[in-house]
């Protein structure tokens, strides 16, 4: 028995209607058990889930190579039918090598295509076109069909020929043809019947007019030798046809007088019109036999069978895929250590590489951090060397925040994933990357992971700050409150918001599993997609790196120690808290603190840490991997004071093994991670409260004894490498198990059109030019000028910066001189 996969390779078919009659066929036929109806997006996944074994394209000129030899491979045996031949033959012809049998409507092509190809022409559906035949016709004479002008000059003389004659017309013109010089208002005749209507009509009709195009189709081929559908179409919904002689093909199938009409001239289409529209019977008759050998021969179902009869020829293909043990894993992410500066995910990334390049080829798919934002990516294999560069010149060199597709990023993508024949996807990170990737990935049936490192699925501002740099949930928990504040910091029109999360919504459902770090992160994603509780999604800790048990049992000790050591690590940025940081170590420069400061320091921090020159804070900048022992070691306490919700902080986890006791904001995985047992909460930006509790432990060491003590009880249970590769790798394998697919056909133009996703613009933002953003307040401080410079040129551009200062610039001026 066959399960079918059928796909409508056009991504906007108007002869869609043929395949709804195919698909009635074939559910009706003994030998088929399920037909599926897929388009490019799922038709893959869909074979799978429905093991389909046979695969039947249908038209042909738009095929996407890399979906239907997948597909191919899927169902074992495969056919297309093309029902654009003769003109479209130079691509049906290529085309042809992804199938193993072919079938044109056109049988002047046959020839076309060696080997393997059977003539075909359409047929009708009982479903869409019967009607009993009428006695009570509406209309005397119909023809639908575009507005060719030798179609035009005999329609006009039937017209002048026939006074009172009903006529219905279906005439489409366009730009290109000349203009119609028919009595009829233009709103009479110039629109386009839907196919089921176009049977309705015929059926209403004494006579239905089929007349010949004369124009010059591809390869000098001017017509088909088999007529088109209409002609059993027009049959079987009970009508008299008069036809053309100068179309092809027609005695092929009836005969003429006795199952329709024929004229060679318009002065001889005119007379058979008189002749008919006076013999009713005459005319039923002919009807009748035309529409019963329809029934008998020319249905659907006489083609599907046809299809099938051939189709269990085709021998079996004993060659089985021959499978690399390893899977290729494709890993798609912001940046990777290799490339400074970097942080926590890719650090992440990098702890996860050693272990995974045991079972797995990995390669990375990351942006070049030397060219402009999403010019050029570049691919990476399993140890970040560079072996492929992707570029893009025009017409959308770079890319922005606000946008949701490219066109030409997601060709691109499809060639990487088909090229290195990719069996899973894991993506770290969509920033700097079109989002629409992962949906690409899932029309080609590849599986994927999608790991939630920060809340860029709420929103591009994906620390969640407001203007003012502070976390506010209730800022981007509907859509109304994040259109107020982008209105207000980026002139964002409103309903922007809505697009973005409507695109992310159907996003989540192309991956096989959702990685949360924290609870926290879960929640706060769950809140603004509650649909997401129903996909396949995980809460796991990431591992930190190393083993510092060694470093544990030295720190342990800090009752004799002059002074309390304090460690700040990672990124010296403002949303890892550098503002507070600045203002704590000001204020404890005469206490019994010393505080290590290791990772990168923001240039607008640069300047102000000079100045400042703290005697107690030393700044060591950006550390290596094996020098994080070094960085651990005689630490008694840890600042953690990031201003935005953490979804998980590796550091955390690396001070906890070294039993370092944390202070951390009460936001995010930070406050959800840590208890009143194993460290400190503050609140998010209160300098006050850091350092009083700062004074306060320095004077009191029992108390910090006492965490330390219940740290080293809770250390054994931290996430560590070894858990986190025995779920990774499991992951892995059963995800990338389901893709086997060994193709060679890089060619595609796959894009969100092709997978069936539609939106009215390819950004989910536009600047309104009514909005005015609301001014900030400008410092008069001069190193709170600089800062304030600094984010509001990352925020809005150099060139509106300098338009904007040279404006201040020019209002002071003139209000002096008015002075």
């Amino acid at each position: 028995m066959w399960k079918i996969l059928l796909l409508d390779t056009k991504k906007h078919n108007p002869n869609h209607y043929l395949m709804l009659g195919i698909e009635y066929a074939l559910k009706k036929h003994k030998d088929v058990e399920s037909v599926t109806v897929a388009h490019y997006g799922n038709a893959i996944n869909k074979a799978i889930e429905n093991q389909c074994n046979l695969f039947i394209a249908f038209d042909g000129e738009e095929i996407e190579p890399i979906i239907c030899s997948r597909l191919k491979q899927i169902c074992k045996k495969s056919l297309v039918w093309y029902v654009e031949d003769p003109y479209e033959i130079k691509i049906n012809i290529e085309n042809s090598k992804y199938f193993d049998l072919v079938f044109t409507n056109d049988k002047g092509s046959l020839e076309e295509y060696p080997g393997k190809a059977f003539h075909l022409p359409l047929a009708a559906s009982e479903e869409l076109h019967y009607f009993p035949i009428s006695n009570a016709n509406r209309y005397d004479l119909f023809f639908a069909g575009t507005a060719w002008p030798n179609r035009v000059e005999t329609l006009k003389m039937i017209e002048e020929c026939f006074s009172d004659i009903k006529l219905k017309l279906a005439l489409p013109t366009n730009q290109y043809l000349p203009p119609i010089n028919l009595s009829l208002n233009p709103s009479e005749y110039n629109w386009k019947t839907p196919n089921n209507e176009f049977a309705r009509f015929s059926n209403q009709s004494k006579i239905v007019l089929s007349l010949h195009r004369k124009f010059t189709a591809s390869d000098g081929k001017e017509e088909a030798l088999t007529p088109g559908p209409r002609l059993f179409e027009s049959a079987l919904a009970g009508c008299l046809q008069l036809i053309d002689r100068n179309i092809p093909g027609v005695n092929d199938y009836f005969v003429e007088n006795e199952d329709y009409i024929a004229f060679s001239s318009p002065e001889e289409c005119i007379d058979k019109i008189e002749y008919y529209l006076k013999h009713d019977a005459e005319r039923n008759k002919i009807a009748l036999s035309a529409q019963e050998k329809v029934k008998k021969f020319h249905l659907y179902e006489n083609r599907v069978d046809y299809i099938l009869s051939k189709v269990k020829e085709i021998p079996e293909d004993k060659n089985e895929i021959k499978l690399s043990i390893k899977k290729n894993i494709l890993i798609v992410a912001h940046n990777v250590c290799k490339f400074s500066p970097f942080g926590g995910v890719e650090i992440y990334i990098d702890i996860l590489k050693e272990k995974i390049n045991e079972d797995f080829n990995c390669f990375y798919y990351v942006p070049n951090k030397d060219k402009g934002e999403g010019e050029e990516y570049l691919l990476l294999d399993g140890y970040y060397n560079i072996i492929e560069r992707v570029s893009f010149l025009s017409p959308l060199p770079t890319i922005s925040e606000y946008m949701l597709s490219c066109e030409q990023r997601e060709h691109k993508f499809a060639y990487i994933l088909s090229k290195y024949n990719i069996n899973l996807v894991h993506y770290q990170h969509l920033i700097r990357h079109i989002p629409s990737l992962p949906f690409i990935s899932k029309s080609l049936g590849i599986p994927s992971i999608f790991s939630v490192h920060d809340y860029f699925p709420i929103s591009h501002r994906f620390n969640l700050l407001d203007n003012q740099g502070k976390f506010d949930f209730d800022n981007f928990n509907s859509n109304i409150n994040s259109d107020i504040l982008l209105a207000d910091s980026e002139g964002i029109q409103f309903g922007s918001q809505e697009s973005r999360i409507a695109f992310w919504s159907q996003l989540f459902k192309s991956f096989n599993l959702i990685h949360y770090n924290s609870s926290t992160t879960k929640r706060y994603i769950e809140e603004i997609y509650p649909e997401n509780t129903l996909l396949n999604n995980t809460v796991r800790a990431i591992p930190y790196n190393g083993d510092f048990s060694e470093i544990a049992i030295y720190n342990n000790s800090i009752s004799e120690k002059e002074y309390l050591d304090i460690l700040i690590i990672g990124n010296f940025t403002r949303v890892k808290g550098a503002d507070v940081l600045l203002r704590v170590f000001n204020m404890t420069r005469n206490s019994k603190l010393r505080f290590y400061v290791y990772g990168r320091i923001d240039g607008e921090f640069a300047h102000a840490i000079n100045v400042l020159n703290f005697p107690h804070v030393t700044f060591y900048g950006e550390y290596k991997n094996s020098d994080l022992k070094k960085v651990l070691t005689g630490k008694d306490i840890s600042l953690h004071l990031s201003t935005w919700p953490e979804t998980f902080c590796i550091t955390l986890s690396e001070v906890w093994a070294s039993n370092i006791v944390p202070i951390v904001t009460n936001l995010g995985a930070l406050g959800e991670r840590v208890t009143p047992e194993l460290g400190y909460k503050v609140k998010p930006n209160n300098v006050g409260e850091v350092v009083d509790l700062l004074l306060r432990l320095s004077d009191n060491r029992e108390e910090i004894l006492l965490k330390k003590e219940n740290i080293n009880k809770y250390r054994e249970n931290i996430e560590n490498k070894k858990s986190h590769f025995e779920w990774i790798i499991d992951v892995y394998r059963k995800l990338a198990n389901t893709s086997y697919y060994n193709t060679k056909e890089h060619k595609n133009k796959i894009d969100l059109f092709t997978c069936n996703i539609h939106f009215s613009s390819i950004f989910w933002a536009k600047k309104d030019n009514n909005l005015e953003v609301i001014p900030v307040g400008i410092p008069k401080n001069p190193l709170h000028l600089m800062r304030f410079i600094l984010n509001y040129t990352k925020q809005n551009g150099i060139k509106t910066t300098i338009y904007k200062t040279k404006a201040k610039l020019c209002n002071k001026l003139n209000s002096f001189r008015g002075k």
